[in-house]
């Protein structure tokens, strides 16, 4: 599960499409990551930004951010959204997010909007998702 809030352009060939690009990007900052030691801090410099990451059971999740951005800010942001999708799915696993990929982005949405965080209460994240929901089952 990705989301993009900038484009990175080119990679290394201008001639890539953007998704190759973002396919290229994405297997380099999972071998980034994936290959750290666990006493290794949870923060990389990659390509002038921070990758910030957090595993939880056998789901990572990175955050890539700025140099200017607080570390554990955003480290704070991954537990709040990990313990938003626990609530929401019981405990969340893998195929929760493979089969409700459309859940887990509405329950980011509505932590972060357009790259800034845009709310951090897991009470009014969980209420926003379920009004959702409740807006869908009156469509559908």
């Amino acid at each position: 599960m990705t989301k993009w809030y900038n484009s990175f352009g080119s990679v290394d060939d201008s001639k890539m499409t953007l998704s190759k690009q973002r396919a290229k990007l994405i297997r380099e900052v999972s071998q980034r990551v994936l290959t750290r030691s666990v006493r290794l801090s949870n923060v990389v410099e990659w390509r002038g930004m921070k990758l910030i990451y957090k595993k939880f059971a056998a789901l990572y999740f990175v955050f890539c951010c700025s140099n200017e951005d607080n570390e554990l800010l955003m480290l704070q942001l991954i537990r709040t959204y990990v313990e938003i999708l626990n609530d929401y799915f019981g405990t969340v696993s893998e195929l929760d997010l493979v089969y409700n990929f459309d859940k887990a982005h509405c329950v980011l949405d509505e932590l972060v909007c357009g790259g800034k965080i845009q709310e951090s209460s897991k009470n009014a994240v969980l209420r926003a998702v379920k009004a959702h929901e409740a807006v869908e089952s009156d469509r559908g």
